[in-house]
């Protein structure tokens, strides 16, 4: 590959290969159909998941959303 490509263009494609993976694995796991994702579809989800962890935030000295 490197006869076509730098280390960086090597390493860049393969963690976006790895992150596009991962995301069909999580999609399979949790039984998401292509095409079934609208926008805001997880909105109330990530708030929660934000509110359960913003006391872990606040150690950071980051402030809470």
């Amino acid at each position: 590959m490197t006869e076509h490509f730098s280390l960086r263009a090597i390493t860049r494609l393969t963690f976006a290969l790895l992150a596009i993976n991962s995301w069909n694995r999580l999609n399979v796991a949790f039984g998401r159909e292509p095409g079934q994702y609208r926008p805001g579809d997880l909105d109330g989800a990530m708030k929660h998941v934000l509110e359960r962890f913003a006391d872990l935030r606040d150690t950071t000295g980051r402030s809470t959303p």
